[in-house]
């Protein structure tokens, strides 16, 4: 059932919270078979996102890469494709950087930044700016993430939101007292 699939999706979560990576993955990974099962397609799609940073975390890059194909091909001929698409490379980009890779990292976040802006959906492209900095900071380029950062700000003001304002300034603060 749904309910079934969301307590295990809240189980991983407090599991990844604190740490516990592994009983993370085997608990979204079953939710994501419970929303499929039911046919709720957006919440396994995106519990699978969750699986690809979590692969991240756990520091498998070949296993980043093969739970982003799967997340993908959860997807695949559904209306809102590109969208998933470009949620799963930023994801992606951010367990790329979690691991290591950094240019793929960097090439999977550029993508989906075009994406979204070819999309004209500003909040996403804000969101995919913001992590871009990740990256940067893994690279040890300082310089290039506050940009990042700077960018993810301009977007949240225009989009009147000062809640990511005052989180990115925060951010940038704690960067910066890293040059």
């Amino acid at each position: 059932t749904e309910e079934s699939a969301n307590t295990l999706y809240n189980l991983g979560a407090a599991y990844q919270a604190v740490g516990r990576v592994t009983e993370a993955d085997r608990s979204w990974r079953t939710a994501a078979s419970h929303y499929r099962a039911v046919g709720a397609l957006q919440d396994q799609f995106e519990t699978l996102l969750d699986v690809v940073i979590n692969r991240g975390e756990m520091g498998s890059a070949e296993d980043v890469e093969v739970a982003m194909e799967f997340a993908l091909g959860a997807v695949e001929g559904h209306e809102a494709y590109r969208e998933c698409r470009a949620m799963a490379l930023d994801a992606v980009g951010v367990a790329r950087a979690r691991v290591g890779r950094i240019d793929e990292a960097k090439q999977a976040l550029d993508e989906a930044l075009q994406i979204w802006i070819d999309l004209g959906d500003r909040l996403r492209e804000g969101q995919t700016r913001y992590n871009m900095a990740i990256p940067h900071l893994a690279a040890g380029d300082v310089e290039a993430a506050l940009s990042c950062l700077e960018e993810a700000r301009a977007i949240a003001l225009e989009l009147g939101d000062t809640e990511s304002v005052v989180a990115i300034d925060q951010q940038k603060s704690q960067i910066e007292r890293m040059r």
